[in-house]
């Protein structure tokens, strides 16, 4: 699943650019998981509060996809820390909506 390969580039034979259906999953963890962690943290309706925990999803992603590089069995994925990158910035949004909603239908 992915981008046609004329939409593609090839590193040593390697089909790299496209995103696939394990992109989804990473775009759509990434985006609703800072969300629930700023409303289990109870943190404050702030900007600088938002910009943390999008911040630390990124910084956590970015930390897993290192260590993956690292590992002889594992290998760093670009196109995993894009779609990182996408669902840290979906989370903001979100994370807006979810503050304007009353705190009774949020976690206390």
């Amino acid at each position: 699943m992915g981008l046609p390969s004329r939409y593609c580039r090839y590193v040593s034979g390697r089909r790299v650019g496209t995103l696939g259906l394990d992109n989804l999953w990473h775009i759509l963890v990434l985006a609703v998981l800072p969300p629930i962690v700023a409303l289990l943290l109870a943190l404050p309706r702030t900007k600088r509060a938002a910009l943390w925990v999008v911040g630390s999803a990124f910084a956590w992603s970015l930390f897993v996809e290192v260590i993956q590089g690292v590992l002889p069995y594992r290998n760093f994925e670009l196109t995993d820390l894009l779609a990182n990158t996408i669902g840290s910035l979906m989370a903001v949004p979100l994370l807006a909506l979810l503050w304007k909603l009353p705190p009774r239908f949020c976690l206390k």
